[in-house]
This record gives C-alpha cells, structure tokens and sequence, in this order.
C-alpha cells in the first residue's frame, strides 16, 4: 500500500499508514481521490460523492490519523444524517460518541418519493440527525445501532424575541410633558379649593 502511495504521488507518513492498517487488516478497498495541483485554492471545487458497499454494521468512517487528532485548536462541527427503518444512537467502537441527537421521525411520504427520484435509490422511513460539536477522538469508526427508544424526537422551538425602540425628540415630548403638569397643578388648586371651602 505504502509503494501504490508513494508511486501515485500521495504522501506515505507514518501516522498515515497506521490509520490505513486498521482498514486493510480487516480487508477493506481503499479509494484515493486527489485534487489537481495546479489548480487555486479558489479554483479547486470538489462535489459530493456518492459510495455503496453492504456492511453488517451500520457505519460513518470517523477514524482518523493521530496528526489529525492533536494540535488543533479548531473546533469542527460534524453532522450526521441517517435514513432507516428505525431511530438509532451511536458509538465509536464500543465507547461513548458526544454527538447530539438533534431530530428522529418517519419522513413524509411525498418528501421519501422525491428523494427517491432524485437519487434513484429507495428511501428508508426514518430520519434521525446528529451534531458533533468539538475535536474528534477519531479513533475508531463510528457505529449505529437500534435505540432502545423509538420515539420522535425534535428540538424545542426557538424563540426569537424583537425589541422595537421608538426614540422621541425631545421638542416633541416636553409640551406634552409641560400641558400634563398644568393640568395636574390645575386639578390639585381645585381640590385644595374645595376643601378650604368646606372646612371640617
């Protein structure tokens, strides 16, 4: 592996081939896409590919090599969307994942129909998404499994509050002001007049 590397122009490190070994003891095919060298950072686009093989495990490759894994003070936001028949949680090997669940429910029949359409494939019923939020562990791959919980979840409602503040020129407020304090002054004259006039 390393000689098809080195022979093809792709870099051999040693934390590199390690990550490949856990892949190709277990038999895996590697595929290696490589961008064009000669093009910008601004010119060189890539697009969304697509990759089918069957697998006893559900599976998202989150493994990743150790250079990768230490010295990034990035933080990365990873999110993961599986269709299936079921909602279904996740692990990296058999230890914990941090992902968040952040939404599990059957699809709409009419959205599964386009989706099917557009990708020529058949669309399980149920959406479930996560968030990963932080710097990876990658040490392993990330696995999915039946929940023990299968009902809907969705995130609370977010709430979006406006404040409208309405600024009023002060040539515009201080007659108010003034008309309301005579009218004040004038109502306390006259109660003061009432009562000198019935003294008790």
């Amino acid at each position: 592996m390393r000689a098809w590397l080195e022979t093809h122009g792709y870099a051999a490190t040693p934390d590199l081939e390690q990550w490949l070994d856990a892949y190709i003891r277990q038999g895996w095919k590697i595929t290696a896409f490589k961008v064009d060298k000669t093009q910008s950072e601004t010119d060189a686009q890539t697009q969304a590919v697509k990759m089918s093989f069957t697998t006893d495990r559900p599976f998202f490759p989150y493994r990743e090599p150790a250079s990768q894994r230490t010295g990034s003070d990035t933080t990365r936001v990873l999110r993961v969307f599986f269709l299936g028949p079921e909602r279904v949680y996740g692990t990296i090997g058999t230890a914990f994942w941090p992902g968040l669940l952040r939404w599990s429910n059957v699809l709409d029949e009419t959205l599964r129909a386009q989706l099917a359409k557009s990708t020529g494939v058949a669309i399980p019923a149920r959406l479930t998404a996560f968030i990963d939020i932080g710097s990876r562990s990658g040490t392993d791959d990330l696995f999915f499994s039946k929940a023990a919980v299968q009902s809907a979840f969705a995130p609370p409602p977010r709430i979006r509050e406006t404040v409208n503040v309405v600024l009023i020129p002060l040539d515009v407020l201080a007659p108010v002001i003034l008309l309301g304090l005579v009218f004040y002054w004038r109502r306390a004259s006259r109660r003061r007049a009432r009562r000198a006039s019935f003294p008790q």
